[in-house]
């Protein structure tokens, strides 16, 4: 999960795949897995943590999207020195939901918030108006935040647009959007469900606030996915999250399927060069 969900006074319990992630994240650190070294096998670790082998998958799963580990047929699960981690955001093209909420990365770690900002009234800039197919200088409704692992590692810095019709006087104005977060009050309670969305994936220097946020080198490129959510009800661009990571920290996984003109077996391929 990107850092898109911001309702804090809410917290799920803590999953199962989730315990044996911290757990085996502990023992990396502790350096029971020293750097290089391979994890025990998902047998051994279906046997030891006495669970099911998909959900050692979910949990080795999200310790890959943290840049803990890298898993490779043959090689089993290699521990990464931590300057060379990597966290993987996987984008697909459908949107996953479980209890809780919606799921944009499946494998993302659960990072916590570690900085917060209230919720405050700006005017919309060239690109947020281009998003929002709105007028430059429109208000909308910005909800900030952080995060990380911890303070001194923050990871993603998200800002949260709303247009003003469908924010002013709402929940959205508040710190705590309960359950579910911004969008789910969006399409159950103010009326534009099911939402759309369609997301951005640009590349470009920090501005000084995303600088400062996320503890990185002005000079240091960053990775900015941009997700428009549009109205189910109006057919209209109604918010926008902008979310920042650094673009040394991360990567951007698309897995590709095939179409149905290219369902396996194939066809020869024509030699172009021969006129038909």
């Amino acid at each position: 999960m990107d850092a898109t969900d911001d309702s804090t006074a809410h917290s799920p319990p803590v999953s199962r795949y989730r315990e044996i992630a911290d757990d085996l994240r502990r023992r990396i650190d502790s350096g029971e897995f020293p750097v290089g070294t391979k994890l025990p096998t998902y047998a051994e670790l279906r046997r030891e943590y006495n669970v099911g082998g998909p959900t050692i998958e979910e949990a080795v799963n999200v310790l890959r999207a943290e840049g803990l580990v890298r898993s490779a047929r043959r090689l089993g699960t290699v521990v990464l020195d931590r300057e060379d981690q990597v966290h993987r955001l996987d984008r697909g093209n459908a949107v996953r939901r479980n209890e809780y909420g919606y799921i944009f990365n499946a494998g993302a770690g659960h990072w916590p918030p570690i900085a917060m900002r209230p919720p405050a009234w700006v005017e919309a800039d060239d690109e947020l108006a281009a998003r929002l197919d709105i007028d430059r200088g429109t208000l909308l409704l910005v909800r900030w935040r952080v995060v990380g692992p911890d303070k001194s590692r923050p990871y993603q810095l998200t800002r949260t647009f709303v247009v003003e019709d469908v924010a002013r006087g709402t929940v959205i104005e508040q710190v705590d959007t309960g359950p579910g977060g911004w969008m789910d009050r969006v399409e159950h309670d103010l009326g534009h469900g099911p939402l759309d969305w369609a997301e951005y994936i640009t590349s470009r220097l920090p501005d000084p606030e995303e600088a400062k946020a996320l503890k990185i080198d002005k000079e240091a490129p960053v990775l900015v996915l941009s997700r428009v959510a549009t109205s189910g009800s109006t057919g209209k661009p109604i918010a926008v999250d902008v979310t920042v990571m650094s673009g040394r920290m991360f990567e951007v996984r698309h897995p590709i399927g095939r179409d149905r003109s290219a369902r396996w077996p194939t066809t020869p391929a024509a030699d172009r060069n021969k006129p038909r």
